[in-house]
């Protein structure tokens, strides 16, 4: 990562500055030309079978087209294939996040005398071996959910990439269909606070069933004045928004944020959102059950809520108590998972926000203030962020910037330096 950053900034809230590497909807006919199948099964047209037809009339995403492992039926017991994007292409640097994002449905087989089908998203390296980069998809997503996939691992390298579906079970299934795929770069912006009436932003469910828009579900959330079942607004994120979620076991997805920085304690960071939820009761099993959950970097998830199992009965606000996390790199995530075969409603979320404020985490912030006769410098500390120079100027149109002697140190998870005031007017910047 290269650049220079002034001092001063403190980068709270910010627009999408995506850009697009490339992308692909299947809709102008020519898919197999850029798309091909190393063992059978994959298809790419207007499927006559799978998900529900649109508003549009079609059962693709977008019309008319998508891919498929079968346009006009399931695919054949213990498939094996992958649908591979011919062209290479290279990916750019981890601090710009590159990341793929498509639009899928999927519905696979059970275990049926061997183990679950599942599809996932894989990469190969400079012609190397396929590695699996995605979560692998079982069972059921409920319908069309938005995905999003982390390439970081993988910045500055020539790599191809593939949709591969792994037949374990004797019993077929719909199989997966994808849509409107974008391979993208750029900084992902958590809104805050976030009510989704700007659509699904940089949010993404790690297993289906979450949708973001309008729910019209039959005896859902009770409607605001506007006559939408959300808290406020039209949108909001659920479970689906036209149907209940799948029973077990096709449900247990996360809903997941875009990375962002908690103030320092000093700040009792807390999160506050509104909730309605009518979740599947002991049926066969164990009750549905709900929950938020938080994670540092890339550690596992931890359950900061009470586990919310049965119906709320109405819209309603939680306290979340985020200063054990204060100053770290975190992601949100609602979580829900279906124990029992009977399903619900679902949870509808809406109007989320972390108090008092976040800081990005893409790119690092600097921070500059004053403790006595000392300016403290902070900036994000990530591994993206490391090799980093703090240099002061007491004028802004030299270009005499001299470098920061003081030793750095992690306070509350940002870079700290402590120096003294010299002057009447210092400015500060950090660069690589």
């Amino acid at each position: 990562m290269a650049g220079t950053f002034a001092a001063c900034i403190s980068l709270l809230g910010l627009a999408h500055a995506q850009t697009v590497i490339w992308s692909e909807n299947f809709d102008d006919g020519n898919g197999n030309n850029r798309w091909y199948a190393d063992n059978g099964v994959w298809q790419v047209g207007a499927p006559s079978y799978g998900p529900a037809t649109n508003s549009a009339g079609c059962r693709a995403y977008s019309c008319p087209n998508c891919a498929t492992t079968g346009l006009t039926g399931g695919y054949p017991n213990l498939s094996n294939s992958r649908l591979i994007r011919i062209q290479t292409f290279t990916v750019p640097s981890a601090s710009l996040f590159p990341r793929l994002r498509f639009w899928h449905w999927f519905a696979f087989g059970s275990p049926t005398g061997g183990g679950a089908d599942y599809g996932v998203v894989e990469v190969s390296v400079s012609g190397g071996p396929w590695q699996a980069v995605s979560p692998q998809y079982y069972y059921s997503g409920g319908d069309w959910t938005y995905a999003s996939v982390d390439f970081s691992a993988f910045a500055g390298q020539s790599v191809q990439i593939a949709f591969h579906l792994v037949g374990q079970s004797y019993s077929s299934a719909p199989g997966w269909y994808f849509d409107n795929i974008v391979f993208e770069s750029g900084m992902p912006v958590l809104n805050n606070p976030e009510g989704w009436e700007n659509g699904i932003g940089d949010w993404y469910p790690d297993q289906g069933i979450w949708q973001v828009g309008t729910p019209t579900k039959s005896a859902g959330a009770p409607t605001n004045s506007l006559g939408a079942q959300a808290e406020s607004g039209t949108n909001c994120a659920a479970t689906l928004l036209n149907a209940n979620y799948p029973a077990y076991p096709n449900s247990d997805s996360r809903l997941i944020s875009p990375p962002f920085i908690l103030p320092t304690i000093s700040s009792s960071p807390f999160l506050r959102f509104w909730h309605w939820y009518s979740l599947g009761p002991a049926t066969g099993g164990a009750p549905d059950q709900a929950s938020v959950e938080i994670r540092v970097g890339t550690n596992n998830w931890q359950t900061i809520s009470p586990i919310y199992t049965g119906n709320s009965g109405s819209w309603s606000e939680p306290f979340i108590d985020l200063s054990p996390f204060a100053g770290e790199s975190v992601q949100l995530a609602f979580h829900v998972y279906a124990r029992s075969y009977s399903s619900g409603k679902g949870w509808y979320v809406d109007n989320v926000q972390v108090y008092p404020y976040t800081y990005s985490a893409y790119p690092p912030y600097l921070l500059i203030s004053q403790s006595g006769t000392n300016t403290v410098a902070t900036w994000t500390w990530l591994a993206n962020y490391t090799g980093f120079g703090l240099q002061s100027n007491t004028d802004l149109l030299s270009t005499n910037w001299n470098p920061v002697s003081s030793i750095q140190a992690v306070v509350n998870g940002l870079n700290t330096v402590t120096n003294p005031v010299f002057e009447t007017k210092e400015f500060y910047r950090l660069i690589k």
